[in-house]
């Protein structure tokens, strides 16, 4: 069960204000890579969103910006399994991408939120935040760190997912093109 979880923190309002980034890495269930750094959004801050994460503009003044950490970003992400809590962070990526006319990074998404409310009944409507579920699971974190929501969500994954991972992967057979000749993969 290999997979990345990812999670971000944003300056405003807006998706692509990306201000903290923070991936995990796992390998049969151990965590084998951590890769965090701020972010300079190029952005104003929100007040609502600095008290949220505490990260105020002078924190990332000397930051790399987006571009400069994209190539890390793709050669952590690009074809693998990626985990995020809601879609806020696959957004996010996908918003500063477009921002600064940026490939996306091509990954599969799986959503720690969803496999929640599916594997939980008393989270199937309602209550799924990723502290909530933290809180049920006795798994203790520092809420709106990129780098320890990212782990929080990777904990989901593992907790409950084995055969998500499985469920989401191309079957042999989706690599089959018309024809019945494989495609180079």
């Amino acid at each position: 069960m290999d997979f990345l979880a990812i999670d971000v923190e944003t300056a405003n309002s807006n998706y692509a204000s990306i201000c903290q980034i923070g991936i995990v890495g796992y390998s049969n269930g151990l965590v084998i890579k951590e890769y965090e750094t701020l972010v300079n959004p190029e952005d104003h801050f929100d007040d609502v969103n600095i008290e949220i994460h505490g990260i105020d503009p002078s924190d990332v003044r000397h930051s790399p910006t987006f571009p400069d950490i994209y190539h890390i970003i793709v050669s952590l992400l690009e074809d693998n399994m990626a985990v995020c809590h809601t879609m806020f962070d696959k957004l996010s990526l996908n918003g500063a991408c477009s921002k600064y006319n940026l490939a996306p990074v091509s990954c599969a998404w799986l959503n720690s939120a969803s496999v929640a409310r599916r594997a939980w009944r008393q989270f199937a409507r309602q209550g799924y935040s990723l502290l909530n579920l933290c809180e049920f699971l006795e798994y203790k974190f520092k809420h709106h760190d990129a780098l320890e929501d990212a782990k929080a969500a990777g904990h989901i994954v593992l907790i409950r997912v084995g055969d998500w991972l499985e469920r989401i992967k191309p079957s042999p057979a989706q690599h089959v093109k018309r024809g019945g000749k494989r495609s180079a993969h």
